[in-house]
């Protein structure tokens, strides 16, 4: 009886280890593909930044880094904190942007929250062109 209690609480805890395990992964994942789709995104490579975002909205994703071009110049960004629920296929990546305006030049900062999704074991960002440095454009 105290064998079959140890093998039910051995396998409990091997079930609760690999899911803590894969939800570190996917943390883990979630991080770079944020670092790594901002990085596209400051160095104006749309065609790679848009491998992040969900095939539908990609098109317009594009069309959107093309005229950021025009208005804008982005010298750094940093991802932050991420928030990645461990039931979760949802997460928030807090983002900071220090660009200037090309007819300005004046250097500013703007924080900003983007939504990320896990589709199959894969990161997706929401285009959400408010959220992202577009709204810079327009900011006094």
């Amino acid at each position: 009886m105290a064998r079959r209690a140890l093998i039910v609480v051995f396998a409990l805890l091997s079930g609760c280890l690999t899911a803590v395990g894969m939800h570190k992964k996917a943390s883990e994942d979630l991080t770079k593909s944020a670092k790594l789709f901002n990085d596209y995104v400051r160095w104006s490579n749309a065609d790679k930044a848009s491998e992040f975002v969900d095939k539908d909205t990609r098109a317009k994703f594009v069309d959107w880094r093309i005229d950021l071009d025009k208005a804008l110049e982005i010298t750094d960004v940093r991802v932050g904190a991420t928030d990645f629920g461990k039931e979760s296929q949802d997460a928030t990546v807090i983002v900071t942007w220090t660009f200037f305006r090309k007819n300005e030049g004046t250097e500013q900062t703007k924080v900003g929250t983007e939504h990320w999704y896990l589709k199959d074991t894969r990161w997706f960002v929401k285009f959400e062109p408010v959220e992202l440095p577009t709204k810079l454009a327009n900011a006094q």
